[in-house]
Parts: structure tokens; sequence; C-alpha cells
């Protein structure tokens, strides 16, 4: 008959290892389960990097033709939310009218529809805004 193992072993295989314990008084290690809220889980902040408030042609239908388009016309009619954020145009959509756009960035396809409809852009000097 075959002898029957007793004692700490007894529930494991030959081969297995006996289960990983923490140790007292030892840090805990981290993984994505048991991060806190105010931890950042993944990704990194720029903090020299540009933010832009982006707005197609499409949604510049709306002024009348002839109208110059800088950031404050934007910010006060509501397509820009955020103040400090710059502008970046781009093209999705077809400019109807003849608008001189003012703002901090343009597509390459925003800027060949805003000269086929007869307009014109102006690039702003983008101002760095840091935030902490």
């Amino acid at each position: 008959m075959a002898k029957k193992a007793t004692g700490p072993r007894a529930s494991r295989k030959r081969g297995q290892h006996k289960p990983a314990r923490p140790v007292k008084g030892a840090p805990r290690s981290y993984t994505l389960s048991n991060l806190h809220p105010r931890m950042p889980k993944r990704g990194f902040h720029n903090p020299f990097g540009f933010t832009y408030s982006v707005i197609n042609l499409e949604e510049l239908n709306v002024f009348p033709a002839g109208e110059t388009v800088t950031p404050d016309l934007l910010r006060a009619h509501g397509f820009i939310r955020r103040a400090k954020d710059m502008i970046k145009v781009l093209g999705d959509g077809n400019l109807t009218s003849k608008l001189a756009i003012h703002a901090h960035a343009f597509s390459a396809s925003a800027k060949e529809k805003i000269t086929a409809a007869g307009g014109s852009f102006e690039i702003l000097p983008q101002q760095r805004i840091f935030q902490s």
C-alpha cells in the first residue's frame, strides 16, 4: 500500500510551490486593480504641449460673408468654451461664404477650402499657457 502524505505538503502535488504570501511590514506592490482614485493609472501629461479647441469649417457658415472671425468672436458665440485654449480650424465640411478667419492653427485641408471659397486665413501667435 502507498503511503499517504501528511503535513504541510499534503495538498500540493509534486513540483508545485507554496503560494506567495505578503510579508508583514513590507510595502505593497501596486497594480492597476489596487490604485487609489487620485493616482494616475496610465498616460502622460506634457507640460510643454499645446491645448487646442477644435472648430470645423462647416460650423463657421453661420457668420455673414465678409465677416472677420476671431477667437473672441467664437467665444462670444459659444463655439469655444475654455477661454485659455488656442483655436485650431479643421477642414470638415465646406465653407459657403467668404470669411477672414484668425486662429492659432489650421489643417491643410482647411487652408485649401478657405482660399477656394475666396476667404483668407491668418495664423495667430501661439502663447504658452502652463497648467499645473
